[in-house]
This record gives C-alpha cells, structure tokens and sequence, in this order.
C-alpha cells in the first residue's frame, strides 16, 4: 500500500509529458506465493482453472487499489478486466502463452481515460476459462499488449535501478548496471529480475523494453545492439525541501515527501507552532527560513501572497528554486519572478497553479514557437460542481453548501464564482507562452439568477458551463470566462463535477486535457511532478563502457 503513491508519480510523470499511460499491474508483494500456499495447504492437488481463479485474484486488487489511489490523485482514470479487452492465451492454464487481445477496446478506454489499468499474469483461453502467463506473467502482459498497440515504450518496474552484473544484495562488491544489454545478455543472467519467459518474447518480436525502479529515470535498456555498463557514479543525496505552509495541501505534500527517499522536508513553516499536527514531527515546524538548516527547494503552499512574496523573491535571488501553487501570487507578481530567476540561475516552477493535476503549463509549453493557438477550458471546479448540482433541480444556496460540505468549495467562494480564479489561470497561461494579456473580460456570475440560463440551456439539450477562453495570435493574448451554454456530449459539456477540461487548438492539432483540478491531492500531485522536474535536473549525466558478458558454450 505504501508504494501505491510512488507508482501514481510513476504513472503521472508520463501524463504531464503528453502521453497515454497504459498501467499493467501485477500482485503485490507475495501475495501469489501466499494464494499459492493456501491452496496447497488445504487441498491435494490444486491445478486448473480454479487455481488460476484464485491467484488471479491478487492481480484484481492491485487493479482496484491502483486505480483508487490514482483518481485521489485527480487523474482520469479507467480500468479493463482480461474479459473485457478479450485477452485470450493458449496452453497450460497456469502456463499460457498470450494469442490475441482487443486493441479497439483499449483504444476506447482511453477516449475519456489519460490512464488505463489492466491487471497483467492472467487471461482467459477461447471458451472464457481464466488462465495464467506463468512466472513473470505481468511482464509478458506489459510486452505483449505492448506489441499489438504498436507503443511508443515500454517499462517493466522493478525493485532494483535496472538491470545488475549480478545481485547487488549477496555481495561486497558492488556490481556495475547495464546502460544497455542484448537479449543475449538478458536471458543469460539468473531470470529473477528479467524472467525469460517475458524476455523470449520481447527477443523473437524484436520488441525494445526497459527495466528500472520506480521514479528512477535511468534503468537498463533490453535489447540493444551491443551491453553497456554504466559508470558507477556517487550515491546522489536527496534534494532538500523547506515547506511554506502546512495546511490541507501541505500536509497531503508532506505525506508524499515523507514515503520517498529522493527528498529530505528540512522545515516547515507555519503561523503557528503550537497548533495540533499529529503527522508532521514538532521539530520540522519553525517560523522562519533561517531554522532547520540549509535547504535546496522552497515550496509555497499558503494562501497569503502578500506574506510570502518578500520569501519567494529571497529564495529566488540566492539562486534557489521554488516551487508554488499560488495563483494570487503568480498573476501580478509571476514575470517579475522568473526574471529574478533567471538572473540568478534559479527556477520557479507552477504546474499546480492551473488545473491541479491536469497537465496545462506543460501542454503549453510543448507547443511550437511561436504558435497562435487558442485554448478553451473549465479550469474551477467549484463553478463546474454548483453548475452541475443547479442542473439537478438544487437551488443555489444548497448548491454552494453541499459544495462546501464536500471540500470542493472554500468558504468565501466570491473568486470561484464570479470568475476571478479562471481569470488569474488565464493569466499564468498567457506568461507560460510569453505573451502579453492585458485585463481578462469576464462575464461569470453564479448566482440564484443563473437559474434562468439553466432552464434555458435544458430546454435546447444543452448545459450551462464557466468556460475560460485564451486567444493568442503573434505573442498577443485575449481572454474572456464567460457562462456558456455548450452541447451535452462536446468535450466540456461532459465535464463532471469538480473536474478540470482544456482544449488547446493550434494549426491542424488539437490536446484535450482532463482531470481534477483542486483538492489537496490533486495539487500534491502536480507539486511533486515539479519536484521530480527539480530532481532529475540536479542529477549528473554519467557514461558507460562496452562490455560483452560470457557465455559457456
């Protein structure tokens, strides 16, 4: 359960890039051996189908336990069982060997999906038995639904960085990691970390993978001309994170830090130190920057821009980074910012501050420049839900209220409601492409008048949304957020509850971006991707030597 949170990040680090994640999930920990065991205790002989039921069923709550935790994270998330991709296998049923799969299906989960589940090791054979791949069956599932959607890459996440010249673990000394290896290679070493079954597979389809630890961007390559040892290079030490801000976010943010060794939360500063924080240790919490010791990373999580500016403009001058979700602060304050930033050789990063986990700032910036491009959005999830709740037949004081009750609304929610959140992220959107925006229009009223437009928009079959609208032609922007009535089934009509929507036009292409964008997860989310951003620039870029392992004839 405790590594649930690093293989959301995993996943997450690939959707902030653009990609379509396809998630193969196996059972964790041992627990198939102990299924195993069970049966083996209890009866004489298990074998069969009803074996492979039973083991199956570990990859069936890694599935569910995965999915739950990524849509906490605000993800868009689906999931599909090996009966419904029709995943069919032959031979042994604890042994199969995988024949054929639905690639139209999977196509289709990812049609409202950024990321899609599926459990790996199990199938079913052609009269719809369940069956299993045999050992490292989850590997050969990742490869083999891999091959027939003709995937960008695939990577199979291990406990180790890659693979070994032999187990770092039996040893005194320890060994090198391959930067590459042949098949060859591959299937000469023991089949604990790369089982041979999955690695025969990849060989005979000619199918290039990657092994590694979760988070880690290295690993080794499988199936590479010629086996590269990497260099090994000293051990890199965690990058050092001081808090600004312990609130919900803060703490969820915390909760991340604390489970991943890649980061070390030096302090955390807070109004008041006195006030009962079970999960943070009293030693963390200090009221200055100067407590606590040295620090790489400043991360603002508050809701006072005024009283942190004068923190993020010495942090930033002495050449460290930051990393911030404030919206309030980065509309007035954002290009005097980064100039300071760049004069110093320091960043300051901001995916949170638009859409929480939905990818916006990272889409914008892997536009073409320059691009004329327009981009079109619910970007307030508070506005989204009242609207939704008022489309149910819900006044709209109860609408706010059960808004509030389920911690999707704040309790002066004016900014949400008239527009002047999407308008401040309308405004971070402008400086992410460098163009310049003067004042945002906004006609964004929710109010007990908005009622009308409701009834309105039922009677023509469509439904009333807060759409944010940037128009950005040679580096000069307009913007507007505006209540629109839009049809049902468009891209934003089918925005549900506090869900985030973008759609950026440029030329001929279009991105659609979905996912939750508020709530202390979410934005812990979108922190962390920043961090992770942080981290893999400070790490050094090591070479590698050729080697070519032995072989007994």
């Amino acid at each position: 359960m405790d590594t649930l949170p690093l293989a959301v990040q995993e996943i997450y680090s690939h959707v902030r890039l653009g990609r379509a994640v396809l998630a193969v999930v196996s059972a964790m920990g041992k627990t198939t051996d102990m299924l195993l065991e069970r049966a083996q205790r209890t009866f004489a002989n298990p074998c069969g189908e009803a074996l492979a039921l039973l083991l199956s069923t570990g990859e069936m709550e890694s599935l569910s336990l995965l999915a739950l935790s990524c849509r906490q994270f605000g993800l868009a998330t689906g999931t599909l069982t090996a009966a419904q991709m029709k995943f069919v296998a032959e031979g042994d049923p604890l042994d199969s060997q995988p024949v054929s799969v639905s690639t139209p299906t999977i196509h289709r989960a990812f049609s409202s999906a950024d990321v899609v589940i599926v459990p790996g090791f199990l199938a079913h054979d052609h009269q719809g038995a369940t069956c299993l791949l045999g050992r490292g069956g989850s590997d050969l599932t990742a490869l083999f639904l891999a091959r027939s959607l003709g995937a960008q890459s695939c990577r199979l996440l291990k406990d180790t960085a890659g693979v070994y010249e032999w187990d770092p673990r039996d040893s005194e000394h320890p060994p090198g990691r391959f930067q590459t290896m042949t098949f060859r290679d591959a299937l000469a070493l023991d089949g604990e970390i790369l089982q041979r079954k999955a690695t025969r597979y990849a060989q005979g389809e000619g199918l290039v993978f990657s092994a590694g630890r979760c988070g880690d961007p290295s690993g080794t390559v499988i199936g590479a001309a010629q086996s590269i040892l990497h260099h090994r290079a000293p051990a890199a030490h965690p990058l050092r994170i001081f808090l600004l801000g312990a609130g919900q976010v803060g703490r969820a943010l915390f909760h991340l830090l604390r489970q991943d060794s890649r980061f070390e939360v030096t302090g955390i500063m807070v109004r008041d130190r006195k006030k009962n924080r079970p999960e943070i240790p009293p030693g963390l919490l200090c009221d200055s920057l100067d407590e606590n010791g040295p620090w790489d990373v400043l991360v603002e999580l508050t809701d006072d821009a005024a009283a942190v500016l004068p923190h993020i403009r010495r942090a930033l001058t002495q050449g460290l980074c930051v990393v911030t979700a404030n919206k309030e602060l980065l509309q007035p304050h954002g290009r005097e910012l980064h100039q300071t930033a760049r004069a110093s050789g320091a960043q300051i990063l901001r995916s949170a501050s638009v859409g929480g986990s939905v990818p916006v700032l990272e889409a914008l910036e892997r536009l073409p420049e320059p691009a004329d491009f327009t981009a079109a959005g619910i970007l307030n999830g508070t506005a989204n839900l009242i609207l939704d709740l008022m489309h149910q037949g819900i006044p709209f004081r109860d609408a706010l209220c059960e808004a509030q009750e389920r911690g999707c609304a704040e309790s002066d929610p004016a900014a949400d409601l008239v527009g002047l959140d999407a308008a401040r992220k309308l405004h971070i959107m402008a400086d992410q492409t460098g163009s310049a925006l003067g004042s945002v229009v906004r006609h964004s009223i929710i109010s007990e008048d908005t009622l009308r437009a409701i009834h309105s928009a039922d009677r023509k079959g469509l439904i009333l949304r807060q759409i944010a609208r940037l128009t950005v032609k040679s580096s000069q922007a307009t913007a507007r957020v505006a209540l629109e009535a839009v049809p049902l089934d468009s891209f934003l009509g089918g925005c549900v509850g506090a869900e985030n929507r973008v759609e950026i036009h440029w030329g001929s292409e279009t991105v659609r971006l979905r996912g939750q964008g508020a709530g202390p997860w979410p934005t812990a989310a979108a922190v962390m991707g920043d961090l992770l951003t942080l981290r893999r620039k400070s790490l050094n870029t090591t070479t590698g030597r050729t080697r070519e392992l032995h072989h007994e004839s």
